[in-house]
Parts: structure tokens; sequence; C-alpha cells
């Protein structure tokens, strides 16, 4: 399964229902091109009364993942979503707040939610840029 905003957003509804209650608000979807970062959930700013703006969610599209993976990914950044707009404060993007809510998902529900991705175990999709092509662009190479 390759990310695109189509998954990412019907996986998102189910989830959002499934998970979380149905309180997060349907925020903006991104894919990145990333073969370093699966996920990131953003938002521009906080208005005056603590609503987020601008909230987005971006898997990465580099990966050919199997479902199990890629629903941990987004279920991942859907747990930072809930806690940033709870306004649980952690002291780290995966403190107590963070780790109690991944334990509490994946102990209620069978889920498989990781805290850090090993992308040694993930399968590079058909046509995405081999590694030497970010270490020549963006790195200086010898």
């Amino acid at each position: 399964m390759v990310a695109n905003i189509d998954n990412i957003a019907s996986t998102f509804m189910t989830f959002n229902e499934a998970y979380f209650g149905g309180v997060l608000p349907w925020p903006l979807f991104g894919v990145l091109h990333s073969y370093r970062t699966c996920g990131v959930f953003e938002y521009r700013a906080r208005t005056w009364d603590g609503d987020l703006v601008d909230p987005i969610i971006k898997v990465t599209d580099y990966y050919d993942m199997d479902e199990e993976v890629f629903n941990g990914i987004l279920c991942h950044e859907m747990i930072h979503y809930y806690l940033m707009y709870l306004h649980f404060k952690d002291r780290s993007m995966h403190g107590k707040w963070f780790k109690k809510k991944v334990k509490q998902l994946n102990e209620k529900y069978g889920l498989n939610i990781p805290t850090f991705i090993d992308i040694t175990d993930l399968k590079r999709r058909k046509g995405a840029p081999l590694l030497g092509y970010w270490l020549r662009h963006f790195y200086i190479m010898p």
C-alpha cells in the first residue's frame, strides 16, 4: 500500500470514529516524499481560544507498506493530533501522554502503533528514488 490523499483521508475517518470517538475535526492531508520521515502531524498556529489552525497529517509515499504499517503510522500521527487538540501537555513529542495513549489503543484494539519506525524494515516503492539520490542532491559527497 502506497500512501495517497484518498487512503489517508478514508482511514482517518474510520479511525477517528473507531479509536478517538469522532472528536477530531477533519484536518488537511498531505503526502511526504521522504525516506526518513514516515509521518508527521503539523499545525500552523493556535487561535486566541486555543484551537489549532490548519492541522495537517502527512504520510510518506516513499515506501510500499503493508496495511498494518500504514495504519500504525497514521494512528501515530492521529495521537499527536488528539493530544494537541485536547491540550495535553507533554515534555516531549513522545512523552508520557503519548505513550499512555499508544499503550491504551494497542491493548484495547489489538493495534500495533509504533513510537518510532525502523525504516530498514520497509520496502521502497517501485519508482521511488534510491538513497543515492538524496545523498547526491542534499548532502555533500566526497
